[in-house]
């Protein structure tokens, strides 16, 4: 993924699968989040949401637990698509979830 340009894509459902994402020039706009420590932001949300019962958090638990396991090994950057998450927990609870995990 040298190089490879995303700026102006609309990412939606989608997974990159063990790939070194260091070179990436992720998207623009509001419908995505560039998140810093990717695997480290993604192992606090999962650990937020640990215990809840509740559906919008479970499926939250899922859609990221998903992208964890698929986290290239050294990841550092990655990409949330905002849509995606409100689809699988609704708004509320992703805000909750953002406000719990920090930028």
């Amino acid at each position: 993924m040298r190089g490879v340009d995303l700026r102006g894509a609309k990412l939606r459902h989608v997974e990159f699968r063990g790939l070194d994402m260091s070179e990436v020039h992720w998207p623009e706009g509001k419908d995505h989040l560039i998140v810093e420590d990717y695997c480290g932001t993604l192992d606090r949300a999962l650990e937020a949401l640990k215990g809840r019962t509740d559906v919008a958090s479970r499926r939250l638990g899922v859609v990221l637990g998903m992208k964890r396991k698929w986290a290239g090994l050294h990841q550092r950057r990655g990409v949330l698509s905002k849509p995606d998450l409100i689809e699988a927990g609704g708004a509320e609870a992703v805000t909750d979830l953002l406000r719990v995990i920090g930028p």
